[in-house]
């Protein structure tokens, strides 16, 4: 299972607030240690009920974060942290793989190839 995605998420997300492993532990009643874990891909990522939370502390689009969360808990890829849309992307691009049509994958996969 790859819990990396989430967590290098959060860590990047964190780092850029500019806030401690500690302050942004006490900021949503978890402690350190386990928001370290959780960073490293030690432990699954949070539980959906903290995620509105996490995305409102930090900024984030909390659709994405979830499908994030969600994908790491399961494994799957591992993409970059590159910038919030490049995560946006990667997170619908999760949510709705299964249900993608041919036509819509083959106009993914067109558009990938000229990338």
């Amino acid at each position: 299972m790859n819990r990396y995605t989430f967590g290098s998420l959060l860590r990047k997300a964190r780092q850029e607030k500019g806030m401690t492993v500690r302050s942004f532990a006490d900021a949503i009643g978890y402690s350190a240690p386990y928001v370290s874990d959780v960073e490293n891909g030690n432990r699954l990522p949070f539980v959906d009920a903290i995620l509105p939370k996490i995305a409102e502390l930090l900024e984030l689009n909390l659709e994405m974060l979830q499908t994030t969360a969600s994908a790491s808990r399961q494994g799957g890829f591992l993409l970059p942290i590159a910038s919030e849309r490049h995560n946006e992307a990667a997170a619908l691009l999760s949510k709705h793989w299964l249900k993608l049509k041919p036509a819509q994958l083959n106009s993914i996969l067109r558009l990938l190839k000229t990338a």
